[in-house]
């Protein structure tokens, strides 16, 4: 995985087998959201936290049960810019996946009683979750 340019570096058992067949990652392309084993989950927020520029948006982690949204300010367009997030597989297979397939947009009416500021028009949250640390 490469985040922002920074390449991460996966534990061993995410990369190779034991004679059981045990370790390796499956990637899932029939899933709604991308699950990372936690130590995996753990590298990529501290990756992502140091690459994105906008404001975090507690208020919507908390409501939302999700580790990383940011609010983004109005001007940004259609689709703000994120950092580019790649996958790396055998035989130098690189897949680069757009921002929109791990943050998920959203408009900032979360609680219509708070005063809305003109400067926020929507909040990104991260949508790759972690799967705990379970060995399959």
């Amino acid at each position: 995985i490469t985040i922002g340019g920074q390449r991460l570096k996966l534990p061993s058992s995410l990369t190779t087998f034991d004679k059981e067949g045990n370790g390796g990652l499956i990637v899932d392309s029939g899933t709604t959201f991308t699950m990372l084993p936690e130590s995996l989950y753990r590298e990529v927020l501290k990756k992502l936290k140091s690459a994105i520029r906008y404001s975090r948006s507690v208020r919507y982690e908390a409501a939302l049960g999700l580790d990383l949204c940011y609010e983004l300010p109005s001007e940004v367009g259609s689709f703000p810019v994120f950092p580019t997030f790649s996958l790396h597989f055998k035989d130098n297979a690189t897949i680069r996946l757009p921002a929109e397939n791990y943050m998920s947009m959203m408009s900032d009416t979360y609680d219509a009683t708070r005063p809305s500021t003109s400067a926020t028009a929507a909040v990104g949250c991260l949508i790759i979750l972690s799967s705990g640390d379970e060995v399959y």
